[in-house]
């Protein structure tokens, strides 16, 4: 009997192992994937899905799942080729048609979306466990309101699979999303009874909790969820979120300064952590990272603002009015959006860079906007007058200092005397320099000179 080369054997051993490690490994990227969605890094994830799907093209889940990434980050036409691929790769499978069904919403057409769910609902779920879940984290993702459909495919889930977490975390987004927080808080707790480690209950209950504004019962359940992971990226967050809500900014600074480390740098998380650093008065390092967010989007209205308020504190003077400046002209000076502050801020910036002119205007839509409070007033009343006797206007400024008389009881001797001072001045500016015609006037004064 002829002998098998045992390099023949060898290659059999190999290739018997690689059948069984290949699928093996790329059930472990899945499982890499699925907990980088849950950690809300869509990007990093969209990266593992494409990598399983290159060496598993027929692998319908990952396909799914790199839609589903797509989806979250609004790329609605790269979601549709995920799923399209998805469904391809196993048409049966109804979690590619609730992706599609996300496509159509993002594409602004919401019947048909509905009609889609309908669809995926109607597929076979005794072979895909994970259909009816689909439905209902897509409802979730598109936040349709609860109707008598999605609340069917959730008593049908439920009756298939009742100990499966993943069923309650989707239908407590649905309730969240409605408002509906003790359903919500129903549905979450459903699942930490039924999978006491998934730390996702725990979060999403810690963040209806901040919805409701009960900030201290969320902390509660985000010390809970960190307790299962301690570097879970969006309890992380959310506690950043609980703080500042109840006006500890220091410690939302930390938890924030914590999750800009963990988390990818977007334009979202670095405007809320910025934000944070200038409530808790951290100038310095709010100016740095909201100079990174305009590196990002340029025009992005909030942090031009905010780079003004922080740019004054910081003496940055240049940065400030360069980005009030923009911020006005995207958005106007006059309208509803401005706040006093933003025109205190940028007329004080203006001032101390020496555009007085300019600076003059924009403390008088200052005084203008805020003329409620009195304190405010009479600053910008004098800071004004102060401005004009600077540039020679001293009738522009002994005007605006008599307006603060209304904020003195009885006479005011040093008040009046500054008046009279400004009027003098004017006067005497008015008087020509030469001899003859100063003695002409004085026998008969200007017109503008018998105003005063």
């Amino acid at each position: 009997m002829k002998r098998e080369p045992i390099y023949r054997k060898a290659l059999v051993a190999i290739i018997a192992a690689l059948c069984f490690i290949l699928p093996n490994a790329s059930a472990q990227n899945l499982d890499k994937g699925l907990h980088l969605i849950d950690m809300d890094q869509y990007h990093n994830a969209i990266n593992v899905f494409k990598d399983i799907t290159k060496q598993a093209p027929t692998n319908a889940d990952a396909w799914y799942y790199l839609g589903l990434c797509y989806s979250e980050i609004e790329n609605a036409d790269s979601a549709s080729i995920a799923f399209n691929a998805g469904l391809a790769a196993d048409p049966k499978n109804p979690v590619n048609v609730a992706g599609q069904a996300i496509v159509y919403h993002l594409k602004k057409n919401d019947v048909q979306a509905k009609a889609t769910f309908v669809t995926a609902s109607r597929l076979s779920q005794k072979k895909y466990p994970n259909g009816l879940v689909s439905i209902l984290k897509g409802y979730a993702i598109c936040k349709f309101p609860i109707d008598e459909f999605i609340d069917g495919v959730y008593k049908k889930a439920v009756a298939n699979d009742v100990k499966n977490a993943n069923i309650y975390l989707s239908w407590g987004e649905i309730q969240y999303n409605a408002k509906e927080y003790g359903p919500a808080s129903t549905a979450y707790q459903y699942a930490s009874n039924y999978d006491p480690k998934n730390v996702l209950s725990h979060y999403l209950l810690g963040k209806m909790y901040n919805a409701a504004r009960n900030y201290s019962q969320a902390v509660i359940e985000l010390d809970a969820a960190l307790e299962i992971d301690p570097m879970f990226v969006p309890a992380i967050r959310e506690k950043g979120d609980s703080y500042y809500e109840m006006n500890k900014f220091d410690d939302a600074a930390i938890w924030y300064d914590k999750y800009i480390q963990l988390t990818e740098e977007t334009v979202s998380s670095l405007t809320r952590y910025a934000n944070v650093l200038f409530f808790a008065k951290k100038y310095d390092k709010a100016h740095d990272i909201i100079a990174k967010v305009l590196k990002l989007d340029p025009n992005n209205p909030y942090m031009l603002r905010i780079m003004g308020w922080v740019s004054y504190e910081t003496k940055n003077d240049a940065d400030g009015v360069n980005a009030l400046g923009k911020f006005f002209q995207i958005k106007g000076d006059t309208s509803k959006m401005i706040l006093p502050l933003d025109l205190d801020y940028y007329a004080k910036l203006l001032q101390r860079t020496g555009k007085d002119s300019l600076a003059v205007i924009y403390y008088q839509k200052a005084l203008a906007a805020d003329s409620s409070n009195a304190s405010k007033k009479k600053n910008y009343l004098e800071t004004i007058s102060d401005l004009y006797a600077k540039q020679n206007k001293k009738v522009e400024a002994a005007q605006y200092l008599e307006r603060t008389r209304q904020f003195r009881t009885g006479l005011d001797g040093s008040l009046e005397n500054k008046i009279g001072k400004l009027y003098q001045d004017a006067a005497q500016n008015l008087v020509p320099k030469d001899s003859l015609q100063k003695k002409a006037f004085l026998l008969n004064p200007s017109p503008a000179f018998m105003n005063f």
